[in-house]
């Protein structure tokens, strides 16, 4: 080896010793300075009998009064001496001292070099460090190696070189994201992810963990390629409804593992079973033909909004393409059909769904629709003013109001008048031009079959003659005006007159 006490003759300059890493790595840059300008990690101590850094016996780090120092810094992570990563040289004392490479055993002192974020290892190489690596310092012995009770000196010096390289560790740079995103149990839940790593030649892996609650239950690893997006599946048979699964992702680059990342998902629990309430079940004389359908309100267990799906049907399976209505969306609690049911038995049920899935059916009710007639007179009293013999009015002209009929049954009704005397003369009895009646359309237009009625004056009869023809039931349009028309007899004696008319309805053919 060459002399250790050799004069140091010339400037001494500053050497910069640096490798750059493949594209994007991490890198260490490394500078032998005077002790005292180094303002980065000082990662050893040199100095040889000259004052210079060459074949220059260690001081370590705990010490510090050498006059150059191994001045270090790293790109995006931070260096420090602890030797939680890599033992770059063992020393046999702490100053003044020679080194020897980790590898061997016989030197307790420890020269070491560590990053906060990444990871940093140290080989020995011949003259030239890997791409991946920086030359630290370079070292000499009497030895057949090298590599014990060795000089240290800048890395063009001796052919051993000390050469470490920094790991950045992977990450995962996007994800991961659980698909669908709110799941039901038939779903398969698929994890999402991508893993990149600056060190573009290390080989990548993902180690993941499936967690039901905080038990593990699934766990793997797959090797995966620098900036492709990965999925890991669980299948469906894993889940149930109520489950909070998490899927947890750990990069792997063979040197260091990054940072666990992971997330969360609930498997949706649907919401709770509908109860009907109206119409009641099994009513068989049932009259409403656009009933308003009612049940309870469902529960949901995650907190979703609720719609409502109704079917109504004439069959009990509820074939699809016999359904009557079917409607889904429905925000309350009710529904009426714009159709109107037909007499016959209807089946009917509703089941809740919170937008990811549909609750289950509620139990199926029934209820037949029978045949309802039924009449009101909504404006029965005709008050016609005081007349003189001779004289007559009617109600044609709204003045006084004509009598009006309105049909509340559920069928097109036929209806019948007939009176009580209404004058006390001779001439004036029934069937005669004195006392008289018509069919005639109210506001609510034409609710009855004009064609068929009597919408003529016809004279007033004491039995009962039908002179309404099918009524219209539905509320909007099922009120007719029946016109009077009353003529004062000759013989017709002075006095209060009144009679008492009786409509009948029945069904209408």
């Amino acid at each position: 080896m060459r002399n250790k006490t050799a004069l140091l003759v010339g400037v001494i300059a500053v050497l910069v010793i640096s490798a750059y890493l493949s594209s994007g790595a991490s890198t260490i840059n490394c500078t032998i300075m005077e002790n005292r300008s180094c303002s980065n990690t000082k990662v050893i101590y040199m100095q040889n009998d000259s004052g210079g850094y060459n074949n220059a016996h260690a001081q370590n780090t705990s010490v510090g009064n050498y006059s150059y120092a191994l001045c270090c810094n790293a790109v995006g992570d931070t260096l420090t001496t602890s030797c939680d990563d890599a033992t770059m040289l063992q020393l046999n004392d702490t100053t003044n001292t020679h080194a020897q490479a980790s590898f061997h055993s016989t030197y307790t002192v420890k020269a070491c070099v560590s990053a906060n974020t990444g990871k940093i290892s140290c080989s020995y190489r011949n003259n030239t460090c890997a791409a991946t690596e920086t030359c630290m310092v370079s070292m000499a012995s009497s030895g057949a190696d090298n590599s014990t009770n060795a000089h240290i000196a800048n890395c063009s010096y001796y052919s051993l070189q000390v050469c470490c390289g920094l790991n950045t560790p992977p990450v995962v740079s996007v994800g991961p994201v659980i698909k669908p995103a709110r799941p039901v149990d038939a779903d398969e839940l698929v994890c999402n992810f991508t893993i990149t790593d600056v060190d573009d030649s290390d080989t990548l892996f993902a180690n993941y963990t499936w967690y039901n609650g905080t038990k593990a239950i699934i766990n793997g690893s797959t090797q995966v390629t620098n900036g492709t997006a990965t999925t890991i599946t669980l299948g469906s048979g894993n889940t149930s409804a109520g489950d909070r699964w998490n899927c947890s992702i750990t990069p792997y680059d063979q040197n260091q593992y990054g940072t666990e990342k992971s997330i969360n998902v609930t498997i949706n629990t649907p919401p709770s079973k509908v109860e009907l309430s109206y119409p009641l079940n099994n009513d068989s004389a049932f009259i409403n033909r656009t009933p308003m359908f009612n049940w309870t309100t469902a529960t949901d267990a995650n907190g979703d909004s609720v719609t409502y799906h109704i079917q109504i049907s004439q069959y009990f399976d509820f074939n699809t393409t016999q359904l009557f209505d079917e409607i889904s969306g429905i925000s309350s609690t009710n529904f009426t059909s714009a159709k109107e049911l037909d007499f016959t038995t209807y089946f009917w049920r509703v089941q809740a769904n919170d937008s990811y899935e549909n609750g289950s059916w509620s139990d199926v009710w029934n209820f037949t629709i029978v045949k309802y007639i039924a009449i009101t007179v909504v404006n029965e009293n005709v008050s016609f003013p005081e007349m003189a013999i001779n004289t007559e009015d009617d109600t044609a002209d709204n003045n006084p109001e004509p009598i009006t009929i309105q049909n509340d049954g559920n069928y097109e009704a036929n209806i019948s008048i007939n009176s009580s005397l209404l004058w006390q003369s001779g001439l004036g009895v029934l069937n005669t031009t004195y006392y008289q009646y018509k069919a005639n359309y109210s506001a609510e237009g034409s609710s009855f079959d004009y064609s068929k009625s009597l919408t003529a004056w016809q004279n007033m009869q004491s039995l009962p003659v039908s002179f309404i023809s099918a009524l219209n039931h539905t509320d909007s349009n099922d009120l007719v005006a029946v016109d009077i028309r009353v003529a004062v007899p000759a013989d017709e004696p002075p006095g209060v007159k009144q009679s008492t008319i009786l409509f009948t309805a029945e069904e209408a053919p």
